[in-house]
């Protein structure tokens, strides 16, 4: 049985061009599962962030992620986007976030590619803590930015929400939606148009959270913003 049988390719797509997001079925389904999180949690080792993780690579291959699910991303990047095949770049790292590990929560920020998936690896399900990680979308929050300039001051402006405090204001003002990915169901949002973040891990929780995140089509020039910090990153 394939991991996509059942799957709704059509209302899936039409969730993500109304809502700015969508949903995948829960990866649990995949087979040895429980091998794959532990060979993704061996493979990242302490590291807080790891790119092109092979481990990465083999889920998305087992979920035919290239084959049935990305070509109709391919599609909503061309008629709503003005995207180009030349431009057909993606970027996959790993996010291993602690306890306690306050400098990675409330980061906010909006991506450089047009979209952003989410897979749920190790997810805390500790029962009456509220802040387990979960990660916080505005969807739709600003248009795709014309060009590279508008794309730097608006990510430099809407930088000043970076705090509990902040977020919490905006919450009360705008249309959110919080993800725990308990249910381990991937997540596919508007990268460049979604304002998002990630709560802090309390420190009673006992396990650590693991995301997989890939990101598809970067529109600006390779000297833009988002090719800037991820050659930061792999200093």
């Amino acid at each position: 049985m394939s991991y996509l049988d059942n799957f709704d390719l059509c209302e899936f797509i039409k969730d993500l061009t109304k809502n700015g997001f969508a949903k995948l079925p829960s990866i649990i389904s995949l087979p040895n599962f429980d091998e794959l999180k532990n060979n993704a949690i061996n493979e990242l080792g302490n590291k807080t962030f790891k790119a092109n993780l092979e481990i990465h690579n083999k889920i998305l291959n087992l979920m035919n992620f290239e084959q049935i699910i990305l070509p109709e991303l391919i599609k909503i990047a061309k008629q709503q986007f003005n995207f180009n095949d030349e431009l057909n770049n993606s970027y996959h790292i790993a996010r291993l976030i602690k306890p306690s590990q306050k400098n990675e929560g409330y980061r906010c920020h909006f991506d450089s590619h047009i979209f952003t998936m989410v897979l749920p690896i190790l997810i805390p399900t500790e029962k009456n803590i509220e802040d387990k990680g979960q990660l916080i979308c505005f969807p739709n929050f600003r248009p795709h930015p014309k060009n590279e300039l508008i794309n730097i001051i608006e990510k430099v402006y809407y930088k000043r929400y970076a705090s509990k405090k902040l977020i919490e204001k905006l919450i009360s003002k705008k249309k959110y939606i919080e993800f725990s990915f308990e249910d381990y169901q991937p997540l596919i949002f508007f990268g460049t148009k979604t304002l998002h973040l990630n709560k802090n891990i309390d420190k009673r929780i006992n396990n650590k959270r693991l995301t997989f995140l890939s990101h598809y089509f970067d529109t600006s020039s390779k000297f833009g913003i988002g090719n800037f910090m991820r050659i930061l990153r792999k200093r």
